[in-house]
């Protein structure tokens, strides 16, 4: 009986940290949504936004403030970083509209439809050295719970 459960344990966590749930995309094919703006995004350190972003039609830095369907929602640490401490340079696609805020700054909001993660993707865990670069899995979302 004590090794049935260990295997279905271990089949828990081989399912949770490998089972790709959301394939990463490659920065160079990224496709339009639904006739949406897109914007390539990374975390900043700087003032005036927690990322920084740009679209391939303008080619101009943005400061990018995340509304709507982020997902800053839906994962945890291991994926984001710390906003603390640690901030990991994953970079982000989100499709959606884009709302002024300060324009002497360019600054904006972007009301999120849809997200993408670019690979490769990194981890702020020891899960990282064994996760693939290429999918999220169903870890990186659940563990925003232990956060």
């Amino acid at each position: 009986m004590s090794k049935i459960l260990i295997y279905i344990i271990l089949g828990i966590m081989f399912f949770l940290f490998f089972f790709p749930v959301k394939i990463a995309v490659n920065e160079h094919n990224i496709k339009s949504y639904d006739n949406l703006e897109y914007y390539i995004i990374s975390p900043t350190d700087a003032t005036g936004g927690f990322w920084v972003g740009y679209n391939d039609k303008e080619y101009e830095i943005y400061f990018i403030n995340l509304k709507g369907n982020s997902f800053e929602t839906d994962l945890g640490v291991s994926i984001l970083g710390n906003f603390d401490t640690v901030r990991l340079k994953n970079k982000f696609v989100v499709y959606g509209e884009k709302n002024i805020v300060i324009e002497e700054s360019k600054s904006y909001d972007i009301n999120i439809t849809k997200w993408d993660i670019v690979a490769p993707i990194k981890r702020d865990s020891l899960y990282g050295f064994v996760a693939s670069d290429k999918y999220l899995t169903l870890w990186d979302f659940i563990n925003k719970i232990f956060d």
